[in-house]
């Protein structure tokens, strides 16, 4: 769960500090009220690219930084991939690009790139831009968000279902093959 989005020099945002509250956030408001800074702002945290122009008039840098709590799955892969917590602490990312182009990012305290974060990202924050909203609506769309949400358990409840219908379904496949060799050997 995302905790706290802090913003610094980033496009037209001097310093932002955003506190999540659990569930869904939605960013709403007037043109030109920052809404896509925002949002722009955690996709560089998460990864995504930007140029030295987001960088604010008068800054050096940018700089985002973005405290969250993984779920077991990504706490495990985090610890996997070097980034370990110590039990009930916060993870957190930290992004800045500076005038002359260079990005840097640390997870954990730890070097990371933008394509871990990418990667990573994923399970951290699922952003849905406006034009992205038919998305919402999408049955398997739904289905995904209550695979996530029943977790690893469930998950592998499911496999264990969708192997052994593969396994039913070949098995009436080769039931069907033999009753129809045994009709035509009849008919002969």
């Amino acid at each position: 769960m995302l905790r706290r989005l802090q913003i610094e020099s980033y496009g037209l945002i001097a310093r932002a500090d955003v506190e999540f509250a659990p569930g869904i956030t939605v960013f709403s408001g007037e043109t030109g009220s920052g809404k896509t800074m925002l949002v722009g702002a955690l996709g560089f945290a998460l990864g995504g690219r930007a140029g030295s122009d987001v960088i604010a008039k008068e800054a050096r840098r940018a700089v985002v930084t973005l405290t969250f709590d993984p779920d077991d799955a990504l706490l495990e892969r985090l610890r996997v991939d070097g980034y370990e917590l110590d039990a009930g602490e916060t993870a957190a990312i930290v992004r800045e690009i500076t005038d002359a182009g260079r990005s840097a990012a640390r997870l954990n305290g730890r070097p990371a790139t933008a394509a871990y974060l990418r990667d990573v990202g994923d399970s951290i924050a699922e952003i849905i831009g406006q034009h992205e909203a038919h998305r919402l609506l999408a049955p398997a769309y739904h289905r995904e968000l209550l695979d996530r949400f029943a977790g690893e358990p469930a998950l592998a409840t499911r496999a264990r279902l969708t192997a052994a219908h593969a396994r039913v379904k070949s098995a009436a496949q080769a039931l069907d093959e033999l009753t129809e060799n045994e009709r035509r050997a009849r008919e002969r």
